[in-house]
């Protein structure tokens, strides 16, 4: 297994925590590479999982993306994402993991 850091923090919009939701770290180096993944609790804190035995996210730069989990579409057939495409879709949020523990603030935006 890769070498990886302790990845945990909290996520909100606003300013306010958000609950269930989902984050991914995709490594930049590598798009090829494995993401961590990991879904916020109530009072928006989340870890990441890098594999089902091991915890936190592949060393260096990853670009993050937030989803809330749908479960059903609108009319039209696609889902509302009520978290802008910025922080998804479209990411523009980059963060750096080093080794050891990293406790990474996620604070987003609706505008």
């Amino acid at each position: 297994m890769p070498e990886t850091g302790q990845v945990e923090g909290i996520v909100t919009m606003d300013g306010a925590p958000l609950a269930n939701v989902s984050i991914i770290f995709q490594p930049q180096d590598d798009p090829n590479a494995r993401a961590s993944m990991g879904v916020s609790d109530e009072q928006g804190h989340y870890s990441l999982s890098y594999h089902t035995d091991k915890q936190g996210a592949l060393i260096g730069s990853h670009k993050v993306s937030v989803t809330t989990p749908t479960d059903a579409p609108d009319p039209s057939g696609q889902a509302k994402e009520p978290i802008p495409a910025k922080y998804n879709s479209k990411t523009e949020l980059v963060v750096e993991v080093t080794a050891g523990s990293n406790d990474i603030l996620l604070e987003l935006t609706s505008k």
